[in-house]
């Protein structure tokens, strides 16, 4: 009875630190038979998976949000799906599946839920996986360094057919970019090799949603977004500058040789303006005039004084 004793005194603070019953099991990965999961669909990955997960709804689905299972399995029939996490997804915001993920490339990933029908080549929901804080996804993948705020423009890793769309964002800060697209309202204006603020000069009148789009060689985008205002343009002169500057370098160059032409025929228009006028005031004697000859007078008639 004594040795009982001692062998209860002690295993009872591990049984306090330790329950056994429901607490225990919720640390063991639920799993089910992938078989079980009617309403699913499925990817087999093509890149490892790690860090952050999130998950969104595309815009054309039926319904606008969706509470979703996220499982992960060998890709073999009768497999079990373990569960990463679920969630209520929408179609807005990105929603956090999971941190320090490390799901190898071949691995199944199925989704289970309501609402998942979508159209032939249209993915009925969508991954993002986030690498070493690529960025902070929200609306979009947000960013903000040195040059400005704006999101990352991540890469996909699945093909058109996949049920599932999985994008990867992955650090660019070591990567250089090879080319930047200026866009003024979803319009592209012009292309630079290098990074510098916007022109000006290619705006019109108003307020005016900027967007610096950065290309990278790994298939990622940077877009630094912001808003200029321009004020009002009554006179079009912002109008007409911005179309000037928009023109592609031969139609600047045949705007250029057309302008001259009119300011030229304009010129020469009021040269002769000028010739005319000079020649009527001659016709007409108005430089030519002489004063009338006064009549003698009778110095009688005259009153001299001093």
């Amino acid at each position: 009875m004594k040795i009982k004793k001692i062998i209860f005194s002690a295993l009872l603070p591990l049984c306090i630190l330790f329950p056994v019953g429901v607490n225990a099991a919720s640390a063991t990965p639920q799993t089910v038979s992938c078989d079980q999961l009617s309403q699913s669909i499925s990817n087999v990955l093509t890149k490892d998976v790690t860090g952050s997960l999130y998950l969104k709804l595309p815009k054309y689905l039926a319904v606008d949000t969706s509470t979703l299972s996220v499982y992960y399995s060998a890709p073999t029939i009768g497999a079990d799906c373990t569960l990463i996490a679920s969630v209520q997804a929408n179609k807005d915001t990105w929603v956090k599946l999971g941190d320090n993920l490390n799901i190898p490339n071949g691995t199944s990933i199925t989704i289970d839920g309501d609402g998942l029908n979508a159209e032939i080549y249209a993915a009925s929901a969508y991954l993002l996986n986030v690498t070493n804080n690529a960025c902070s996804p929200n609306f979009n993948c947000d960013i903000k360094d040195s040059f400005g705020t704006g999101y990352l423009d991540p890469y996909i890793t699945t093909t058109d057919h996949d049920q599932i769309a999985i994008y990867r964002a992955d650090p660019v800060s070591s990567l250089k970019p090879y080319q930047y697209n200026y866009y003024d309202n979803g319009i592209l204006l012009y292309v630079s090799k290098t990074l510098s603020p916007f022109n000006k000069n290619y705006l019109a009148g108003g307020d005016r949603k900027i967007d610096i789009e950065a290309k990278y060689s790994n298939y990622e985008n940077i877009h630094y977004t912001s808003k200029i205002s321009m004020g009002a343009d009554w006179s079009k002169w912002l109008l007409i500058r911005s179309t000037f500057y928009k023109l592609k370098t031969p139609a600047k160059i045949f705007a250029l040789v057309i302008l001259a032409i009119v300011l030229g025929l304009l010129g020469f228009a009021f040269y002769h303006f000028v010739i005319k006028k000079i020649q009527a005031r001659h016709a007409h004697g108005m430089d030519n005039y002489q004063p009338p000859e006064l009549p003698p007078q009778d110095p009688e008639n005259n009153i001299f004084v001093g």
